[in-house]
């Protein structure tokens, strides 16, 4: 029960109907759940453990090539201002509409009280973006749930400080865990908006008088291709995140005043569109070209990016191999190698050594054979002998299509669908003998009888 909900959290999630191929459900994750469901157990059958192990790496490669580590004293909350003033400057409010569940030691929470935490907004990237703050409960406030409730007092508003944030719908990051709350110190945060004209940031500030005759609509053309032109304008916000990533792991810190010019770059392109700022490629390259140095690609990003590109299990391994030159006195270089990667790598070890035991064989489907086979009679002995030749064939046409040199998904749903076809069609030679045709009735349901259970027993026991 824990693995089949352990498998649906960690899923897709869709609503839909399974799509089947063959027997099975094509999806890998709804494959795992059928098998599941119908009693088969990972540390038992070979087939669901080596699927098990595929869907655990996929989860693995997954957050490798995102980085996104789960904490669970954590939360994402819409927020909001302090509707009253009650609430001091530097605390919030958090509270649950139901039990807010700590998944590592079953704690359960419907508030956050006299705690200290850190609030955040993605992207943070100054290092005054996290703030620690304090949490507290007013019953003025308690019919505000699941937000997090900011105060409207002080010189500055604390969302402000959180990369620019407001009330308008932003989301911000909740963390109550001790072991990163306790040693955390706010950096100050600026209080005034960078200066557009330093880094050759143009404003552009036409009124509509400006380009159209407002009393005359056919002048409405001009201001059109006006509008086009300006938002035709390339956005370097991506590209200005990018080069602040690198230059902080090029100097190895998260302040500097070649990290704040490009952070307040980063700021000011964020709301371009709304201000009416250009900023060109050529000006970007102009301030770079200032740098002593250029800064080179992160180790984890290269990383990050090998698993991104990744399409099956060998790929996997040979990734988990590379000598990437990495260095842990970087941060993220440490949290992405030594702590995310060596974990999946010691679980993918402990899964393969628990699974490698998963050798035992199913009883259950061997004995309609084995029963099968004991019976006296030579038409049985015929039949089992013409139902053995057909399944080889089968076979056959299977290793024949898997060492094909195509190996496209086309290629394999075609090869999957035209060896199940070939086995369903596979019928008894003499169906009306006396001793196959209780086989062949539909006694249980229609389209259902035994020689299909007879079909799949010898499958197994004779190609398992």
């Amino acid at each position: 029960v824990k693995m089949y909900d352990w498998v649906h959290r960690n899923g897709a999630k869709t609503q839909t109907e399974p799509y089947w191929q063959g027997a099975l459900p094509v999806s890998l994750e709804e494959k795992l759940k059928f098998l599941l469901e119908s009693g088969f157990l990972p540390t038992k059958f070979p087939y669901l453990a080596r699927s098990l192990e595929r869907f655990i790496q996929t989860k693995q490669i997954l957050q490798e090539s995102k980085l996104r580590v789960p904490l669970a004293k954590s939360a994402f909350f819409y927020g909001i201002a302090d509707p009253f003033g009650v609430l001091e400057p530097g605390e919030i409010q958090v509270q649950f509409s139901s039990s807010f569940v700590d998944e590592n030691t079953d704690e359960k929470y419907l508030c956050l009280r006299d705690m200290e935490a850190l609030v955040a907004r993605q992207p943070a990237c100054r290092r005054s973006d996290i703030q620690r703050v304090r949490t507290v409960i007013r019953p003025e406030l308690s019919h505000l749930v699941d937000v997090v409730v900011f105060p409207c007092k002080g010189r500055y508003p604390l969302a402000g400080k959180l990369q620019g944030g407001d009330y308008d719908g932003d989301m911000f990051w909740v963390c109550w865990e001790t072991t990163l709350v306790q040693p955390f110190l706010n950096a100050p945060a600026p209080v005034q908006s960078p200066d557009t004209a330093k880094y050759g940031i143009q404003t552009r500030t036409e009124k509509l008088k400006d380009i159209m005759d407002t009393r005359n609509p056919e002048g409405v053309d001009n201001f059109l291709r006006k509008a086009f032109e300006f938002r035709n304008n390339p956005s370097l916000l991506g590209l200005v995140t990018t080069f602040a990533e690198k230059q902080a792991y090029s100097e190895n810190r998260i302040h500097s005043s070649k990290l704040e010019q490009l952070y307040d770059m980063h700021d000011l392109l964020v709301d371009a569109s709304k201000q009416g700022y250009v900023f060109t490629q050529a000006n970007f390259d102009r301030w770079v070209r200032r740098l002593p140095t250029q800064p080179k690609q992160p180790v984890y990003k290269t990383a990050m990016e090998d698993c991104a590109n990744t399409k099956d299990s060998t790929e996997v391994e040979k990734i988990r191999k590379k000598p990437y030159r990495y260095k842990s006195k970087h941060v993220i270089d440490y949290i992405y190698f030594d702590v995310v990667r060596a974990h999946n790598i010691e679980t993918m070890m402990q899964l393969k050594s628990v699974f490698s035991q998963a050798t035992q064989l199913d009883e259950a489907l061997l004995y309609p054979n084995k029963h099968l086979s004991e019976k006296r009679s030579k038409m049985i002995e015929k039949e089992l002998l013409s139902l053995t030749s057909k399944l080889r064939e089968v076979k056959s046409t299977w290793n024949a299509g898997c060492h094909s040199d195509v190996s496209t998904t086309d290629h394999f749903n075609t090869l999957v669908n035209s060896c199940y076809e070939k086995y369903r069609a596979i019928q008894p030679e003499n169906p009306g003998d006396p001793n196959i045709r209780p086989l062949v009735d539909e006694y249980l349901t229609p389209g259902a009888c035994l020689w299909d259970t007879i079909k799949a027993s010898t499958l197994y026991e004779k190609f398992q």
